[in-house]
This record gives structure tokens, C-alpha cells and sequence, in this order.
């Protein structure tokens, strides 16, 4: 079932109004399945965009989005639980990975080369689900911030990682695990250009060999690092 209110043509204008309650059981458009859809989305004209919604596998999760929202411009706080986010099935990656959160988060963007994040993600949780079952990646509860304006990236994470399986993950050959309190700034002024700077507070290397955990490093790191190339 599907009911929609409104006035205006272009819901996406400023001067629309409109009011949304969705419930799908069954629906595929292309390669996305829709099943399980419920949705409630409400819009006054001239005032900003609220929106719940418990979606299906593909992107499920039970959060608001409260803010303006039009073709050229995204400005509003995200709020809630992402509890799966297929970034496969969402054609942001080609890796089986799914992600889960905890979000409260301003957004920005001008949908084409500008975009800004900033806010908490907390029980981050990134597994990898295959035909056979799920491998646990990583986990943990960070602090974002994070701009794109053009070829310039800047972000800062501050927050305990609590397990990254830099194997599983693609980062290093051998089955190495770790866990940190991270304090990190990643700049990119220009293509292929990256610096790294920040502290790495107990941080614990661990090598797993079958049914042994072997400790390789417990300490402290200071980092600043200039790398080129494909990061």
C-alpha cells in the first residue's frame, strides 16, 4: 500500500508539500530488491523534510532525517539506526560488505563535487556476507568529520576501533587484528597525494596462527605520514 498527499509537482521543491506513508511487501526495480518497505515521509511547504522509515535488507534501518532536501542541495541531521546497509546491492562497492550504525550526523551537500559529514557512529560494526556466512571486518565507535570540496579531501576520526581484521579487510597479507584509540586527520589537497597525521593510543597488533593469538606490538603511536600514489 502506498498513499500519498500533496500539492506541487516537484516534490522537491521548496515550495511543495507532501505526505508519504508507504507499505511493500513485494517489489524489485532492476537489480534492487524492495521488499519490506514502510515509510513515512513528511514535507510542509518551505519547511524542512522529516522522514522514518524500517526499510528491507538492502538498506534497513528505523531513523529521521530532518532538513532541506532539493535537486541541487542536501543540508539536515540524520539520526538513527542504519541496522544493514548493503553497499553492493547499493552499487557504492563491489566487495559483499554490509554495514550497520548508529547515526547522528549533520549532512551537506550540493550533489555534485561539495559534500560534508559530521557527527557520531557508534556500534560500527562492518562484516563481509557471503553464500556461506558473514566474517566479521570491523568494529567500533567513532567520530567523523569529513568534507569533499573538488579533488580536496579533509577528515578527521577520533574514536576507539575496537577489532579490524587488516587480512579480511584487504590491508596486509597476514592475519593480523588490531585494536586502537584513534585521534587521526587525513588530508588530500591534490590527486593521489595524501597526508596522515595523529596519535594511535593502545594500540594492540595481534597475529592469529590456527588457534593461537600471537602479540606483536602494545603501545603508543605517533603518526604523520605523506604518501603518494593509489592509497
Amino acid at each position: 500500500m502506498v498513499s500519498v498527499y500533496g500539492r506541487g509537482l516537484d516534490v522537491l521543491s521548496p515550495k511543495s508539500s507532501l505526505r508519504l506513508k508507504a507499505n511493500i511487501t513485494q517489489f524489485r526495480f532492476g537489480n534492487y530488491v524492495l521488499n519490506g518497505i514502510n515509510g513515512d515521509i513528511a514535507r510542509r511547504a518551505r519547511q524542512p523534510l522529516h522522514a522514518s522509515s524500517a526499510l528491507n535488507p538492502m538498506l534497513g534501518g528505523d531513523f529521521t532525517y530532518s532538513g532541506q532536501l532539493s535537486a541541487k542541495n542536501v543540508d539536515g541531521h540524520l539520526r538513527g539506526w542504519f541496522r544493514r546497509v548493503d553497499l553492493r546491492q547499493l552499487s557504492v562497492m563491489k566487495d559483499p560488505y554490509v554495514v550497520s550504525a548508529w547515526v547522528d550526523v549533520d549532512v551537506r551537500s550540493d550533489l555534485k563535487n561539495h559534500h560534508y559529514i559530521s557527527g557520531p557512529l557508534h556500534q560500527l560494526v562492518l562484516t563481509s556476507v557471503h553464500k556461506h556466512g558473514e566474517q566479521h571486518l570491523a568494529a567500533g565507535n567513532l567520530d567523523i568529520t569529513a568534507s569533499i570540496n573538488g579533488a580536496k579531501t579533509a577528515a578527521h576520526v577520533n574514536g576507539k576501533l575496537d577489532y579490524a581484521n587488516l587480512k579480511s579487510l584487504g590491508l596486509m597479507d597476514k592475519p593480523y587484528v588490531l585494536g586502537t584509540e584513534a585521534n587521526l586527520a587525513f588530508r588530500s589537497d591534490r590527486p593521489k597525494h595524501y597526508t596522515v597525521e595523529g596519535y594511535l593510543g593502545n594500540l594492540k597488533l595481534d597475529e592469529h596462527r590456527g588457534g593461537k593469538v600471537v602479540s606483536l606490538f602494545n603501545g603508543d603511536l605517533n603518526v604523520h605520514a605523506s604518501m603518494a600514489g593509489n592509497c
